[in-house]
């Protein structure tokens, strides 16, 4: 699902919770294949996303008196991951049958949208919200941390 403001470039978040397909280096898409940028087909087949920008996001769960697990918020550590992406907000949930979690998480991605607004519409923000929720009976330290590969843009890219 795409997400940015107007005139800052795009990205788009994926069924996985990755972010990628970052068209802000003024190059055009080259995920088109032919179907125009109006029909909506791009909605019933999808382009793969492309993560030219090194990204991602973890968790840290600790339960009291326990081993502290770290998983990233991604496909390789969560086999099951609930997306819905309703214009303009992306909803996650995400579910292990691999790991026996004491919590649950998901996540909302969506970037401003304010009918009738322009000016709050178009910051250049895409917002990641993140909750988790203790489904145990006992206390669980959290940690979320994300991480994003600074880019520049040289003569040769523009």
């Amino acid at each position: 699902m795409p997400c940015g403001g107007i005139g800052a470039g795009q990205i788009e978040i994926s069924g996985a919770g990755n972010l990628g397909t970052w068209w802000i280096f003024n190059k055009s898409p080259k995920t088109n294949g032919g179907m125009g940028y109006s029909t909506g087909a791009r909605y019933l087949k999808p382009a793969p996303i492309e993560k030219v920008v090194e990204n991602g996001f973890a968790i840290r769960i600790e339960p009291k008196n326990g081993n502290p697990q770290v998983l990233k918020l991604d496909g390789s550590d969560f086999d099951d991951i609930r997306f819905v992406g309703e214009y303009p907000i992306a909803s996650l949930d995400y579910h292990s049958h691999k790991f026996d979690l004491p919590v649950k998480i998901s996540s909302e991605v969506f970037s401003p949208f304010v009918p009738l607004s322009v000016r709050d519409t178009a910051n250049p923000v895409t917002v990641l919200r993140f909750t988790v929720a203790n489904t145990s009976d006992v206390s669980v330290n959290i940690d979320l941390g994300g991480w994003l590969k600074n880019v520049c843009v040289t003569k040769n890219d523009e």
